[in-house]
């Protein structure tokens, strides 16, 4: 009798949280212990949305030990003491995802302009060595030499606008655009192979001659900030 209720429970368990079964992170269970694969990630709301299914696994895992509880169970019964081994194990999870979430608020709420182009750009295939001096270049054309990016900064004397500076004569079309425009705009438009840059001063330079075709003068500088770029994403876990 016992085994079928301990059946029972263990079904209801996993009734409970039956769509999540086909989601990451994935629980293996080996030798009555519990381990996760846990989703790295800088979207926020993607890391949200696991942080809550860890949440409801939390909550299933309560639910499991109660019922035993209220049948009599005691603390030291095989349902409770899996029960207690899950619940520990999704709070884990939870932290790291809570971990993460703070670190990308940080660092968006410093440098939100700069770190949407960062994410974007890694999470559509580019290096972190590409990304870095696509941003080291934007320090130059629109940051003020900083982190600091302003999209709707405009050169009047020469009609140039945006995160790269467009010229108003080639690309009428970016001229007082969004920043999710920008960044598809450039996504679109930059050199086919750009992606799979793995140095960042070669990164920077193909950037700074290919597409900005700016003067030479800035070069140095241009790796210098994309240096800079690299360092302060990476570091902040990006």
């Amino acid at each position: 009798m016992k085994k079928i209720i301990i059946l029972i429970l263990v079904l209801l368990l996993t009734l409970t949280n039956i769509n999540f079964i086909f989601a990451e992170p994935t629980v293996i269970i080996f030798d009555g212990e519990i381990s996760h694969v846990l989703v790295d990630s800088n979207d926020i709301d993607v890391l949200l949305i696991f942080q809550q299914e860890t949440r409801d696994k939390m909550n299933a895992a309560h639910r499991m030990a109660e019922a035993a509880r209220a049948l009599g169970y005691k603390e030291d019964h095989p349902v409770i003491v899996l029960a207690g081994k899950e619940w520990n194990a999704w709070h884990n999870d939870w932290v790291y995802y809570e971990e993460q979430i703070k670190s990308l608020k940080a660092v968006t709420k410093e440098y939100p302009v700069a770190a949407a182009v960062w994410v974007a750009f890694t999470e559509n295939g580019y290096t972190e060595a590409a990304t870095a001096g696509i941003i080291g270049n934007m320090m130059a054309e629109c940051g003020h030499h900083s982190l600091n990016l302003d999209y709707r900064a405009y050169n009047s004397s020469g009609g140039y606008y945006g995160l790269c500076q467009w010229s108003k004569k080639y690309y009428p079309q970016v001229q007082n655009t969004s920043l999710e425009f920008q960044i598809n705009f450039l996504l679109e438009t930059i050199m086919p192979d750009f992606y799979s840059e793995t140095s960042i001063s070669n990164a920077t330079l193909r950037f700074a001659k290919e597409y900005e075709k700016c003067s030479s003068s800035s070069y140095d500088k241009r790796i210098e900030y994309a240096n800079i770029a690299y360092d302060y994403f990476t570091s902040m876990g990006y």
